[in-house]
């Protein structure tokens, strides 16, 4: 060979075609300029994602909560007072912040309680609560997936339970995104991981129990986890202005609810 560098695609003197080199995306964008019109496009067209992506994330935690101030349901005495039904139905408990049972009820005859007006006996005796419960909602004003299902007493568990497989999204996504990424490129995988995410997000208002509940909402937290690669400092700094601001307007929503 006489040394003279080959074109992609001509025949080399030993018959080897030489390949075409491959050019990386990115390092294409970096000799352009990496601040520019198209970054700025491409940062505002982002900015919907980068807040509701943040929604994403801690919207579980107002999902799973609720107040820690209940007590049992008795149906047939809901025309008393709040105060009224906790004094006849519910036992005191010297061990409980607020002064009364959370998890049991007195075992009688309510109809007939209120017919003949007798009041509580401690000698009752008490079961579990039958009819689920009652929140204070001065707390929290509106109803969760955790004051609906029952996610108190012997079944506390399920609220920490239900955060925790709903952050193993988060590790898992960023194998599995990471690899659709690699494999079909950044775009699809960011429309197919937000559409994923949206879906099974949605899907969370409408789950009946605790197995549909924690599945979608790892599905929901698994697929919005869109890879990126070496982005100028500006954006890096930006994106996470937004989901900080994501983060504020989420509290606030709940207080807007509340009132």
């Amino acid at each position: 060979m006489d040394g003279k560098a080959k074109k992609p695609g001509e025949i080399s003197e030993t018959g080897v075609i030489e390949k075409t080199a491959r050019v990386d995306y990115d390092e294409l964008l970096s000799s352009a300029g990496e601040f520019g019109r198209y970054q700025i496009l491409l940062f505002l067209a982002t900015f919907p994602f980068y807040v509701f992506g943040a929604f994403s994330y801690f919207t579980q935690v107002f999902l799973t909560e609720t107040s820690p101030n209940h007590w049992c349901m008795i149906p047939e005495l809901q025309n008393l007072t709040v105060l009224e039904r906790r004094n006849l139905a519910i036992p005191l408990d010297t061990e409980s912040p607020f002064g009364y049972s959370r998890c049991l009820q007195y075992d009688a005859n309510w109809s007939e309680v209120i017919s003949t007006g007798v009041t509580a006996n401690e000698t009752w005796s008490a079961v579990p609560c039958q009819h689920g419960w009652e929140f204070n909602k001065t707390e929290f004003a509106y109803p969760t997936i955790a004051s609906e299902m029952g996610w108190v007493c012997d079944q506390n568990s399920n609220q920490a339970t239900a955060q925790s497989i709903f952050f193993v999204g988060s590790i898992v996504g960023g194998l599995i995104v990471g690899w659709i990424a690699d494999r079909f490129g950044r775009i699809p995988a960011a429309v197919f991981s937000n559409m994923v995410g949206a879906i099974a997000g949605t899907a969370t208002i409408f789950v009946n129990n605790f197995t549909e509940f924690t599945i979608c909402a790892l599905i929901s937290l698994t697929f919005p986890e869109t890879a990126q690669r070496d982005m100028p400092q500006t954006f890096d700094d930006a994106e996470e202005l937004i989901k900080s601001q994501g983060f504020f307007d989420l509290p606030c929503t709940k207080k807007a609810d509340k009132n």
